[in-house]
Formats: C-alpha cells, structure tokens, sequence
C-alpha cells in the first residue's frame, strides 16, 4: 500500500459513515516515507471528534508512528 493511498482509504471510509455530519480535513501530508493526516468531525449528535496520525511504510506493511484522538460534547 501507498501512502497516498492510505489517506484516500481512511477519507473513503470516513464520508460512508452516517453518524458523521460534517468532516473538515485539517491537514495532510506525505513527505519521503512518512504521512501524517488530520480530521476534525462533527457527529449527527452534534459532538466534536479530533483525530491525527502519523504513518509510514515499512516491508510491505502500514505503521502507526503516533495518533491521537480527541472527543468532546457540542460545548466542547
């Protein structure tokens, strides 16, 4: 798997979601083996969802460098 295709892979998976309302990418970026992508989302119930990871390729396979997630009711 490309790293590129990755991204496109987790934004596919994201918009099928009913739950989720509205999502706005932050930011995405590939640099040399590494990506990194960042989402915040609004759910149907109007919660805040903040998600982040950083990935890279290694033989063959897709590794998870760092993530981090942060959810909060509509008051945030």
């Amino acid at each position: 798997m490309e790293l590129e295709q990755y991204i496109v892979a987790i934004k596919s998976k994201l918009s099928a979601r009913l739950i989720i309302s509205e999502i706005e990418i932050v930011d995405e970026n590939i640099l040399l083996n590494r990506g990194y992508f960042r989402v915040r989302l609004t759910l149907i119930n109007t919660d805040f969802l903040e998600l982040a990871e950083a990935f890279t390729i290694e033989n063959d396979r897709l590794l998870t460098l760092d993530y981090r997630y942060q959810w909060m009711d509509s008051a945030k």
